[in-house]
């Protein structure tokens, strides 16, 4: 991975002049550069070290920035230290969420030569680029006519479309990564599986009372509920809490424990997006077919879960087809015909 920082590199960017002839000039980047790498590049270097099956043995874990997974879930349902300095960790927990925003066409990198300090910029292949025309940009645009005096010269050092602009979260990983400091990494979602396993299962009892504590005209019983809920195993439970999450969105998307943390890991868990999950009154309620039911019958680690999915879509469809003969069979009410529904 090529990497260079913010005051390393300065970003050309274009300008149209006289008879629209484009030229370019310098401006300081508010990013960082990677070159000649991308997102899927940075991937597959993590992956050297992706060892997920070492955390049972770990003993001191390292959270990256970069995830957001609720620190506290380590500390309070498993053995494992939490350390703050990634040297003195058997694993890093990492995001698979990462912001890499590669450049949507072709780039010229380019190094300037000054025995000052090295520079770097990155150019459309179209423009024209000599010594002669860079020392001038820096003297006009950079108004800094000793580093320009200094230059010796500027060398083509990639051209290709793996140009990204990073932040200084990334940044900083990647100079970690590259650098070869991080022991074994497990991704956000494998230490939540791991977590899940341990936690508390869901009783029938406790069911009935989230019932109640998430359709409650109480805020602060609402907030209690969408705070009980991570306390148990979301895997083992998939079907029963994401399809209570759904039947109760309107009652808990303005509820000040929907935007926590610790429940956001809950919807990432089931696969919800938080958006989509507050925001249903122009999704959900016109959506007949009840796909997200599928999809956490799918994710369910338990088959009576499974099967609570199952038989909530049996009763569903049931509902719809007696509810489309009734519609139809008004006219033909003296005829005494009915309807026997079976879905297995």
């Amino acid at each position: 991975m090529n990497l260079i920082s913010k005051p390393n590199w300065i970003n050309a960017r274009s300008i149209y002049k006289t008879y629209n002839q484009v030229d370019f000039l310098f401006c300081t980047p508010s990013t960082h550069l990677l070159y000649d790498s991308d997102k899927e590049d940075v991937f597959a270097e993590i992956e050297k070290i992706h060892n997920p099956s070492k955390f049972s043995t770990a003993k001191n874990v390292y959270f990256e920035p970069l995830s957001k997974y609720p620190r506290y879930k380590l500390t309070e349902n498993t053995d494992k230290k939490r350390v703050i300095k990634p040297e003195k960790a058997d694993i890093m927990v990492f995001s698979r969420k990462l912001d890499i925003n590669t450049s949507a066409s072709v780039q010229d990198v380019y190094k300037i030569n000054s025995p000052l300090r090295e520079y770097y910029f990155t150019v459309d292949p179209s423009r024209i680029v000599n010594l002669q025309i860079v020392k001038y940009k820096l003297e006009t645009y950079l108004m800094d006519k000793e580093y320009a005096d200094s230059v010796t010269g500027i060398e083509k050092v990639y051209s290709g479309n793996k140009v990204c602009r990073i932040d200084n979260k990334v940044y900083s990983f990647l100079v970690n990564l590259d650098k070869g400091v991080y022991a074994n990494i497990i991704f956000d979602d494998e230490l939540d599986n791991y977590i899940n396993k341990n936690l508390l299962p869901m009783e029938d009892s406790d069911y009935k009372q989230l019932i109640y504590m998430l359709s409650s005209k109480d805020e602060t019983v609402v907030e209690m509920g969408l705070k009980m809920i991570p306390s148990y195993n979301i895997l083992d439970n998939a079907c029963k809490i994401g399809i209570l999450l759904y039947d109760n969105y309107k009652n808990i998307g303005g509820n000040k424990g929907f935007n926590s943390v610790v429940f956001k890991q809950v919807l990432d868990t089931l696969g919800i997006n938080h958006n989509n999950l507050k925001y249903q009154e122009g999704y959900y309620r016109h959506t007949n077919d009840k796909a997200h039911v599928s999809d956490f019958i799918q994710k369910s680690t338990s088959e009576e879960d499974k099967e609570f999915g199952r038989n909530y879509l049996i009763k569903y469809f049931t509902s719809i087809l007696q509810e489309k003969f009734d519609e139809l069979n008004t006219r033909h009410i003296d005829l005494g015909i009915s309807l026997e529904i079976s879905i297995k």
